[in-house]
């Protein structure tokens, strides 16, 4: 069983892998008993393009 920290950073538009990330750990761990913490930031963008 290992520990893990997991950093996403986002741009301040975009919340989609906010929400999954966690869930994939979630279930990660409990398949393989590691343990997770999921850290998330929005980067402030001046402007944002497709």
């Amino acid at each position: 069983m290992s520990a893990f920290r997991v950093v996403l950073l986002v741009p301040s538009s975009h919340t989609t892998m906010e929400k999954e990330v966690p869930e994939v750990l979630r279930r990660v761990a409990a398949a393989t008993g590691d343990r997770f913490t999921f850290h998330s930031s929005r980067m402030r963008m001046k402007t944002v393009s497709r």
